[in-house]
């Protein structure tokens, strides 16, 4: 058997040679890490080693930092006395240390930073060292903090917004009996003396008992407007699929009966299905029907179309119809409360019926909106959101 020689001194050397080599690289590498700051101290918590992600986070250069104790990034007292800091001994103690805290700039600025301290032992397990890695996280910290403040903010909001509920609910108790009983009184007492001492009364007489009659009646349909308004936005809504076409022509047959009004012909697009609250929704069919029925009394040849139509990518249903219209410089007061673009003595309501149906739509994540020309009839829209 030959025995190979081997010159124990160049051996020796090229290991060196690598070891540099690898030391080297491993220097270059953690150099190039820039948005960490990796740190490297000696047992007695001076630093060591200090990469350029270090430099960016705390703005000092290596220069003013290696041989100085690592505890000047949390407190700001430079020193190069040799004493750990809790994140050292707690890192020697459980093997590593992590936390999210304020640490310090060189120009007294604060940033939040997640650090990261473990030990660094040789082969022989002696400890010859720590590794210290430091990341800045102030704009997730800022995000968190804002989403901290909007949830106190929202959770305030929610608990004044029950507040309102339970006086709106006490308010709308009070409408419905309170002052219905007077206009109850009103109606019957006008009806009461027209009935009983009508050859006791002059036509003057009669006409104004007409009147209050007539004013009672209209006012008890405010009092129904305002709290179907105040129903629609307060109750919950339970999305299913809704069969459109049906639902329109089921409601026209209705409104037909209940207004005794044949002289009317609906078009209605089959297979329209859409996904919605089925009570909600039926108000809405049913408020811009009866809404078609009365502007076209006055029409020849009355006629509704319901449809839908695709803008800008997304469904919008439409109801169609060759009545009276409006102006559309007035559009913008369609769907307010109260509002009416045509006096009551034209046709009759009491300007809540499309304010209710915008306030459903917008619960559903839709729209509302109108296209008309005076004389040529309107065309309502309406989308239901996704």
């Amino acid at each position: 058997m030959s025995i190979k020689n081997i010159d124990s001194g160049h051996e020796i050397q090229a290991i060196d040679k690598d070891l540099g080599n690898s030391e080297e690289r491993f220097r270059l590498l953690v150099d190039a890490v820039h948005d960490y700051a990796i740190i490297t101290l000696d047992t007695n918590g001076i630093i060591t080693n200090w990469n350029s992600g270090a430099e960016r986070a705390f703005l000092f250069t290596a220069d003013e930092v290696v041989g100085k104790n690592v505890s000047m990034l949390s407190t700001g007292e430079v020193t190069s006395k040799p004493e750990l800091t809790k994140e050292q001994m707690m890192a020697l103690q459980v093997g590593r240390f992590e936390e999210e805290a304020w640490r310090i700039r060189r120009d007294g600025t604060q940033f939040w930073a997640n650090i990261i301290v473990t030990p660094i032992f040789n082969k022989e397990r002696d400890l010859t060292g720590y590794a210290k890695v430091v990341r800045n996280l102030t704009e997730r910290k800022k995000n968190e903090d804002q989403l901290k403040k909007m949830t106190v903010d929202l959770t305030e909001q929610a608990a004044v917004l029950k507040s309102v509920n339970h006086e709106l609910e006490a308010f709308c108790y009070s409408v419905s009996h309170d002052l219905r009983a007077p206009l109850r009184s009103m109606n019957g007492f006008s009806r009461a003396l027209l009935e009983d001492y009508s050859d006791k009364l002059d036509s003057q007489g009669k006409d104004y008992l007409n009147r209050i009659s007539t004013s009672a009646k209209f006012m008890g349909d405010l009092i129904d407007g305002l709290l179907n308004l105040s129903r629609v936005s307060r109750q919950p809504i339970s999305k299913e699929a809704i069969h459109l076409s049906a639902l329109v022509q089921n409601l026209f047959t209705e409104i037909q009966h209940h207004r005794k009004d044949k002289n009317i012909t609906i078009e209605v697009e089959k297979g329209l299905i859409s996904q919605g609250d089925p009570a909600l929704l039926r108000t809405v069919v049913y408020n811009l029907l009866d809404n078609a029925f009365k502007f076209t009394k006055k029409t020849v040849d009355r006629r509704i179309t319901f449809g839908h139509s695709s803008l800008e990518g997304k469904i919008a249903y439409f109801f169609k119809d060759n009545g009276f219209g409006f102006d559309m410089r007035y559009k913008d007061k369609l769907f307010r409360p109260f509002q009416r673009l045509h006096s009551a003595q034209e046709f009759e309501g009491t300007g809540m019926g499309l304010a209710t149906v915008q306030r459903i739509i917008h619960r559903h994540g839709g729209d509302v909106w109108a296209e008309a020309a005076l004389g040529s009839g309107a065309k309502f829209y309406f989308s239901l959101g996704s």
